[in-house]
């Protein structure tokens, strides 16, 4: 299926198809199994008929809403929501536009106003500046971006924004040039509006992308984001409240239909953490799956949250890419137990139902918590004292912006001790407490903050160790340069992690994703446990645990039933991994499944077809289906519309490998290298594919060697260029290869039998014997390995006697 790809790492992601171990393409054989019926197992929560959207409800704008609702107009009017985006105009442009400038690695961008119109000059695709009409402008507080239209309906988001709150212009990437070239740039699509911003900025956006002509023709119903943007489209609902007072009723809102809105976000028991996933779909760092999301809607029918398996949260769980709130607010105890954002804050204000600590001691007993006993800071005109401080603290992202961290966490600032003070993380994580006090020179470290939280609260009382621990090494074990002793205790603290009951979903679904990275049969099982689980986040999850099942049965059974999983998100990744498997031979009942969830799936790569992730999918899917053709061109479209998009030409140029057309081949390769000469694994995929050809031999070594410099945490890119280097008869230098990868991969027997081959090569019989004692020793039950250490014991022995 589809994967977030970090902006910083665009170019340099880890291919679905390896480089160099190109694929053989076959047909497949359909085992007989197939036949036997396979049904839906499990009983999967469907969502209740209230909260179904209506089907034929048509968007009327917010202004319809403000006879009957006044206050909450008022409230909304006055909101960030109705002011997240605006056209540029006198009114709406706070920045300064009076011949203003700002200089940003020598390049001076200038802020001009003339005939009621803004302009910013900055450089333009070619690195010379251009002065560019500003179009629309986005948010208000606490800062104002800037965004420019082009003719092809692109709308892209300038770097140069306003601080609203210190009244001045600043550089969103102070520590950057981005250069034109650079992913970041703003005119690449890593700024583009349409797919990056304009969902959750406006109200019922259309994208209208056309990849025929590679333009937008975007529409929304209001520009910002209105009372139908949470609600859902409200025709319905105004039809029904006008038969209500045509009938002389005044208790509309009691109605047993309801208010005929997708939501009316009341909070119920059973409608919680449906009420979190309507601001979920905004508030949250997700991708894209599905068109027409509507207030009411499953989450997961459009979008895919992040989780903590990435590098974007710390190993705990804390945000520490731009995370929004949804995947922390998952993490707390108070979202758990029933909370959702509306017992907090006022949703049509934004605004907190209370100000400060007020809005906690609603429900927390101020007597305990709103006390120098409970947060012994006694100055209340000094930090400390807030709860937010210490239980959501504050991170800034976009140069001003402050967000809090909404996993409502208590501090713990053991985790923040280093391996040597004694702490369980190998890469410690940030505390509340060090937040305020971080001066060293006054004693204020983290085995400091530690000791006084000991001192206030006493030990901890928790006998389970935190997850964090576990979440890390899960995260350690699947490193390039991870140790087969790493790999196995990743794998087994993660596992051990599904048992543990005191975890909420959202941890435990993060350690299965971490776990599908583990293609062990240990994983598999653990993986399959939970494949019918109520929760769509651990269920989605443990689907991608089970797709490295290597047998096709088992797969096809783990697989088959999840094509009728009422989530989205579920099917289409089914689809995706029952690609793998003849499909022409499934039973018929789950054929005709597959085929309705295949439209649904190649739905979904169309809406994303402004996306390069979408035409790699596409050839991925294609290739699966050994439907080769479709996936040249789903290829070659995404190079035609993306040519630096890098997954799409190693993959194009792995198919034209195994099309026998070489010389394309090459091609692709080396515009990779041209593209990203500091690329290594572009380097890897030609030495590789020069490597087939005897006669190019030296020039196959050649890049090999610069990929072997460029990813020397690699070991099989230190093996390959080793074994290059060998059949050269340069032995010296592939010897500092094979023991560089043998020390990266210790537990790998391919390394230190190729350097005992190297050894025997050079007649070095004493080192020979030396790796070859410890290949036979570590795996004796390698016959071949117990053959050769009697060889080099023979051979030694005989050359001794010379």
């Amino acid at each position: 299926m589809h994967f977030y790809i970090s902006p910083r790492l665009i170019g340099f992601l880890i291919f679905l198809f390896t480089a160099g171990n190109f694929p053989v393409f076959v047909s497949a054989q359909a085992p007989s199994l197939f036949q036997s019926g396979i049904a839906p197992t499990g009983k999967i929560p469907e969502v209740p008929s209230w909260w179904r959207a209506p089907t034929d409800a048509e968007y009327c704008g917010s202004e319809s809403c403000r006879h009957c609702h006044p206050k909450e107009y008022t409230e909304w009017k006055t909101s960030h929501h109705s002011q997240s985006m605006a056209v540029a105009t006198e009114k709406t442009v706070l920045g300064n536009f009076c011949n203003a400038e700002l200089s940003h690695f020598g390049k001076v961008a200038k802020m001009t106003q003339k005939d009621q119109r803004f302009y910013v000059e900055t450089e333009n695709l070619s690195g010379k500046m251009q002065s560019f009409p500003i179009s629309y402008v986005f948010g208000v507080y606490p800062l104002q971006q800037y965004l420019v239209k082009f003719q092809d309906g692109r709308v892209q988001c300038l770097p140069q924004a306003w601080d609203s709150r210190e009244k001045k212009w600043f550089h969103l990437y102070p520590n950057d040039p981005l250069p034109p070239e650079d992913e970041l740039y703003w005119r690449r699509p890593l700024q583009n509006w349409n797919y990056m911003c304009a969902d959750c900025h406006s109200t019922n956006i259309k994208k209208n992308f056309n990849p025929q002509n590679n333009t937008y023709n975007t529409t929304w119903s209001e520009i910002h984001v209105g009372c139908e943007a949470c609600h859902g489209p409200g025709s319905a609902h105004i039809e029904l409240a006008e038969k209500f007072l045509e009938a002389g009723k005044k208790d509309f809102a009691r109605d047993e239909n309801g208010s005929s809105l997708t939501t009316s976000l009341r909070l119920t028991p059973k409608s919680w953490h449906m009420t979190v996933e309507t601001c979920g779909a905004c508030h949250a760092r997700r991708r894209s799956l599905f068109p027409d999301w509507k207030p009411g809607t499953k989450l997961m029918d459009h979008y895919i949250p992040e989780l903590l398996d990435t590098h974007s949260f710390y190993a705990d769980g804390q945000i520490l890419e731009e995370d929004f709130e949804y995947t922390s607010f998952l993490q707390s105890n108070m979202y758990n137990k029933g909370v959702a954002c509306a017992d907090c804050h006022n949703v049509h204000s934004g605004r907190l139902l209370q100000p400060d600590n007020h809005v906690c001691t609603r429900c927390h007993i101020p007597m305990f918590y709103d006390t120098p006993a409970h947060h012994h800071h006694p100055d209340s005109t000094k930090p400390g004292t807030k709860c937010v401080e210490c239980h959501l603290p504050p991170t800034v992202y976009m140069g001003n912006d402050i967000r809090y961290d909404h996993s409502i966490r208590r501090p713990r600032p053991d985790l923040s001790l280093t391996p040597e003070e004694g702490g369980k993380l190998k890469t410690p994580i940030p505390n509340a407490c060090n937040h305020c006090h971080h001066d060293e020179s006054k004693g204020e470290t983290a085995l400091w903050a530690h000791q006084k939280c000991r001192e206030w609260y006493g030990p901890l009382t928790v006998n389970e160790p935190h997850f964090a621990i576990s979440l890390e090494k899960g995260r350690l074990g699947i490193t390039s340069d991870a140790s087969r002793q790493a790999y196995q205790e990743g794998e087994k603290e993660l596992i051990s992690l599904l048992h543990r009951k005191d975890l909420w979903p959202i941890v435990r679904a993060s350690a299965l994703l971490l776990l599908s990275h583990y293609h062990t049969p240990d994983a598999r099982n653990a993986g399959e446990k939970l494949l019918n689980d109520p929760n769509d986040l651990i269920r989605y999850a443990a689907l991608r645990v089970v797709s490295s099942e290597p047998h096709p049965v088992r797969l096809f059974q783990f697989i088959a039933p999840k094509l009728k999983d009422p989530l989205r998100a579920i099917r289409l990744e089914a689809c995706a991994i029952l690609a793998k498997l003849p499909v022409e031979q499934f039973p018929e009942e789950i054929q005709t499944v597959y085929r309705e969830v295949e439209k649904e799936y190649l739905a979904s790569l169309d809406f994303l077809a402004d996306q390069p992730e979408s035409y790699l999918n596409r050839g991925i899917y294609w290739s699966d289906r050994k439907n080769f053709s479709h996936s040249l061109d789903a290829y070659l479209a995404g190079k035609k519309l993306f040519p630096r998009f890098l997954p799409v030409r190693n993959n194009l140029g792995m198919l034209y490998n195994a099309m026998n057309q070489k010389p394309q081949a090459e091609q692709e390769f080396r515009a990779m290298i041209q593209i990203a000469p500091d690329r290594g694994e572009s380097y890897y995929s030609l030495g590789l594919l020069l490597a087939e050809s005897p006669q190019r031999l030296a020039e196959s070594t050649e890049f090999l060697q610069k990929a072997a410099e460029k990813m020397k945490n690699d070991p099989r890119v230190q093996y390959n260029c080793a074994l290059a280097l060998m059949k050269q008869n340069k032995r010296p230098d592939a010897a500092l290869h094979l023991l560089r990868a043998w020390k990266l991969a210790p537990e790998n027997p391919d390394y230190p039998h190729a350097l005992t081959i190297l050894y025997i090569q050079e007649e070095d019989w004493e080192n020979a014997l030396k790796i070859a004692e410890n290949l036979a020793a570590r795996w004796p039950e390698q016959r071949s390995f117990q053959d050769l250490l009697e060889y080099c014991k023979e051979n030694k022995k005989n050359n001794y006697k010379k």
